[in-house]
């Protein structure tokens, strides 16, 4: 199994535990399955939806049947995978190379890909950085853009933009562009989506599949 969760989810495998990253208050359950993802089934039907996200798509704050990707679960009667890092800084890059992984195991029948700022990158030393420089910003979506036709060839794609309004993205199939919050978690992090939003998302993307 190559997508196993990253190591600050996978340490949680097969429990359930409160206070998870930035969320501090201790109101929502978050279920771990045994791959480590935020999820209280394991994964392993065929033809799944997943879903490939941030700290917004993994529901921080939200319990999870209330999240977009428990939503959709419960009312498209479909396995959904909900594949997202939550309260872990990372880059679009980064989320290609995992999504090129995951094709290798899995077949999906739809992969709702939600993506992450541009301003976002990498130094050496593995710290992330954010740089709202013109320069920096079509860099990373250059990179992206060539790797993410490559990767996504022939698939059925959903895509969701969560960046800042100063930062738009040339890509097909794009359902939601920049922000979309009607109201906010109870998370020590703003404007992090709260069940409205995210019942608003899981219709919208009923609604366009």
């Amino acid at each position: 199994m190559n997508y196993i969760a990253l190591p600050h989810m996978y340490k949680y495998k097969s429990s359930v535990i409160k206070n998870f990253g930035y969320d501090k208050f201790t109101k929502v359950d978050y279920a771990f399955n045994s791959l480590g993802y935020r999820s209280k089934c394991e994964f392993n039907e065929k033809n799944p939806i997943i879903i490939l996200g941030n700290t917004m798509s993994f529901g921080l704050g939200v319990e999870y049947e209330k999240t977009y990707a428990g939503l959709l679960e419960k009312h498209l009667q479909k396995p959904v995978y909900n594949l997202s890092w939550g309260c872990y800084g990372h880059t679009i890059n980064e989320q290609i190379s995992f999504l090129e992984r995951v094709y290798n195991s899995i077949d999906p029948s739809l992969t709702i890909f939600q993506l992450n700022n541009l301003n976002r990158y990498r130094m050496p030393d593995k710290t992330i950085c954010f740089n709202n420089s013109e320069e920096v910003i079509r860099s990373e979506y250059d990179r992206f853009i060539e790797r993410f036709y490559r990767v996504t060839k022939n698939q059925n794609l959903l895509l969701l933009h969560w960046d800042n309004q100063y930062y738009d993205v040339e890509l097909p199939k794009l359902l939601i562009y920049n922000k979309y919050v009607v109201d906010s978690a109870d998370t020590n992090l703003l404007n992090i989506p709260g069940e409205k939003t995210h019942k608003l998302i899981s219709l919208k993307i009923q609604k366009s599949i």
